[in-house]
């Protein structure tokens, strides 16, 4: 038992080593909900945090350069809504994937959904998007994208 939990060390190890950030990331671990246009709304959950982006655990593949509006889950009040581009994703496992969001701009319903957001709900969704999962695509081996975008 031991060393498999040295091998999974190692390979925590080694990821910090090959990163690339210019930015402090920050551990962060809370629920997120994905809109992408019309597409069902995706759950995930964040990993970390940085000035410059946010990394998330998603069990679908997506496809870099989406511009997504990403829904942060706050303890403190309304959920927080930033316009996002996705940089990268990294497979974890079978339909488990790490993705790189860098933050492009604060986002309400009314800028990403004007004719269906509901003024002042803390709502950030059109309500025509369920939760369901989307189908995941064949699995990806390794990152696609921009492995070296600092601060993601």
């Amino acid at each position: 038992m031991q060393e498999d939990i040295e091998r999974l060390l190692l390979e925590a190890q080694t990821v910090r080593r090959t990163a690339r950030r210019t930015e402090a990331r920050h551990a962060f671990v809370r629920p997120i909900q994905i809109f992408m246009g019309d597409r069902p709304a995706i759950r995930a959950f964040s990993k970390d945090i940085s000035s410059v982006g946010i990394s998330l655990i998603v069990e679908h593949l997506l496809e870099t350069g989406t511009i997504g509006l990403v829904q942060i889950h706050s303890i403190h009040g309304n959920p927080l809504c930033f316009r996002c581009e996705l940089r990268w994703c990294d497979t974890l496992g079978k339909d488990w994937y790490l993705t790189g969001w860098k933050f492009l701009s604060e986002a309400t319903a009314t800028t990403m959904f004007p004719t269906t957001a509901a003024a002042g709900s803390g709502i950030v969704a059109p309500a025509n998007m369920s939760m369901a999962p989307l189908s995941s695509s064949s699995p990806l081996s390794g990152r696609i994208g921009h492995p070296a975008d600092p601060g993601l």
